[in-house]
């Protein structure tokens, strides 16, 4: 009976190989640099969303809304696909290091 081989790997599984190689200096490292990426990218899509709210609020103009629209629909997939990388990077390292809740960005 020959063993069924998937050529696509999972992207957990993938994401734990890469960060099992890492030393946990490195892996605390890279946890700041997400979680502060990932920071970013939630400000990013909280004003495109407050930008939007306005152009559909002003009675006067929609000039703007479909690009905004857009925008804002790509910062909001972006940020969720780096949550998974933050969640699992977090995940593997086993703590939230210090000095991220102060506010850093």
């Amino acid at each position: 009976m020959k063993k069924r081989i998937s050529l696509r790997s999972s992207p957990s599984l993938a994401m734990d190989n890469a960060l099992s190689k890492l030393t946990p200096e490195q892996l605390e490292r890279l946890a700041v640099a997400v979680i502060c990426a990932q920071r970013r990218r939630v400000d990013h899509a909280q004003r495109l969303y407050d930008r939007l709210d306005s152009i559909q609020k002003s009675a006067s103009t929609k000039d703007g809304e479909g690009d905004t629209l857009y925008h804002y629909t790509n910062a909001v997939l972006s940020m969720k696909a780096h949550h998974q990388i933050a969640a699992a990077v977090i995940d593997r390292l086993g703590y939230i290091p210090q000095g991220i809740n102060s506010g850093e960005r």
